[in-house]
């Protein structure tokens, strides 16, 4: 399993909060998925394998928890751009 390099996730995560800020959004998000890959490079793989991570994401998508249904909704978008059929 690869090592996460925490100081480099702070950085990118710093960044991508910047440039949200200052209304760079296709950056902030390009810097977002950036952090996904980085955070959970097994998720792409087994969102193909296993549909279940689909149904358990729209789910928390539609909670009302703000936070939890905001951080799906993020990683739906991700999946789709990466050619997943949500």
């Amino acid at each position: 399993m690869k090592k996460i390099n925490s100081k480099k996730l702070k950085t990118i995560a710093s960044l991508a909060f910047t440039f949200n800020e200052q209304g760079h959004n296709e950056e902030s998000i390009a810097l977002i998925y950036q952090l996904i890959d980085e955070c959970y490079p097994h998720l792409l793989e087994k969102a193909k394998t296993d549909k279940t991570v689909i149904y358990e994401l729209i789910k928390q998508k539609n909670c009302k928890d703000k936070k939890l249904a905001s951080e799906a909704e993020s990683l739906l978008q991700y999946l789709k751009l990466r050619g997943i059929k949500i």
